[in-house]
This record gives structure tokens, C-alpha cells and sequence, in this order.
């Protein structure tokens, strides 16, 4: 028998739209697995090795693991002009499908001592939600900096609402250029 005082293995994983995850210990992260489907939602895990066998079951699922899912990919450039304290942009998902942005890089060059505050504004089954960033700084030792921003998120959208992408500043003083990049998927809503 295992002690559990050694490594706890969480094990997660998709099978499909289906996330099933639980937790074992063990002294080797390297073991066989053997699979096998005993009902609709439950599993049976078996680990040779380690003379155990475990019953996963179904937690929940995942949207955006189906084939009929389209990836997305799309960058937004905002100029926030010299004098001026907002800009955005924005992007109206398809009739029929559900955005869900996975991935959220932001880049920006700004001048030196400047800031600024940007959000993803998105709204699903009717609520709003806006999603603000925090950034990392960086100096360019040319009288500009570099904020950044990459992070996994899940931001989801329906179809026929606009997504907005905002950039707002307190002392609008310089020209800042700021680019959003997304990446997820677009998934058929049921019907």
C-alpha cells in the first residue's frame, strides 16, 4: 500500500466534452493506465504498478472540446491619440455560436511614466461581465515603456452581443498604441 505521505498524483483529463478528475498518491509519476467504461459517466482506472484500481467519475464538462468548434484567433490594434483618455474596439460574435476566449495577450508602448487600465468587456445568457488586465513593466530606454499581459482566461460571449476591448487613461498625454490578442473558440449554442 501506498503512503500518503508521498506524492499526491491529481490526475485531470477530457475524454471528449467529458472532465473527469481524482486523486491518487504514489511514489512514481510514470505508470500504466488502463481505461475502461462502466457506465454513462463512470470509469474504471486501473494502475497495474501500483496493484490498484480507482472509479473515475464524470465532474463536468468542457465547452469547446466538440469537432464542430471553430477556432478563434484575432488581434485588435488601439491607438489612444495624443490628448485623448479612451479607446476600444470591438467584435460581434456569429448568430448561433458562443465566443469562448481561452487566451488573452495585450502588448503596449506608452510614454515613459504613463498608464493606463484596459478591460474585455463580454456578455452571456444576458449578464455583462467586464475583465480588467494587470500588466507587467518594462523601461525601452528610449522615453517609452512596455506593459504586457499574457494570461489563460475564460471569457465567453454569446452570439449577436458585441465583445468590447478597452483601453482607458487619467492623463491623456502621448500617443499609446495597444494590441489585443485572443485566441479560443466559436461553438454552436443549442438550439
Amino acid at each position: 500500500m501506498v503512503s500518503p505521505t508521498e506524492i499526491e498524483l491529481q490526475i485531470h483529463f477530457m475524454n471528449g466534452r467529458n472532465l473527469f478528475a481524482w486523486t491518487e498518491t504514489s511514489k512514481s509519476t510514470r505508470m500504466t493506465v488502463i481505461l475502461g467504461r462502466t457506465g454513462p459517466k463512470t470509469f474504471m482506472i486501473s494502475f497495474p504498478a501500483l496493484k490498484i484500481t480507482l472509479l473515475a467519475v464524470i465532474v463536468g464538462t468542457v465547452a469547446g472540446a466538440q469537432a464542430s468548434d471553430t477556432a478563434f484567433q484575432q488581434s485588435f490594434r488601439l491607438d489612444v491619440a495624443d490628448s485623448s483618455g479612451f479607446s476600444f474596439a470591438t467584435l460581434t460574435v456569429p448568430a448561433g455560436k458562443r465566443l469562448i476566449i481561452r487566451y488573452l495577450a495585450v502588448t503596449s508602448t506608452l510614454p515613459s511614466g504613463q498608464r493606463f487600465t484596459s478591460s474585455v468587456q463580454a456578455t452571456v445568457q444576458g449578464a455583462t461581465a467586464e475583465f480588467a488586465q494587470a500588466y507587467l513593466s518594462q523601461s525601452n530606454g528610449d522615453g517609452t515603456d512596455e506593459l504586457v499581459n499574457n494570461q489563460a482566461v475564460t471569457i465567453q460571449a454569446d452570439g449577436d452581443t458585441t465583445v468590447y476591448f478597452q483601453v482607458f487613461r487619467r492623463v491623456p498625454k502621448g500617443v499609446i498604441r495597444v494590441v489585443f490578442a485572443v485566441s479560443g473558440d466559436l461553438v454552436p449554442l443549442p438550439l
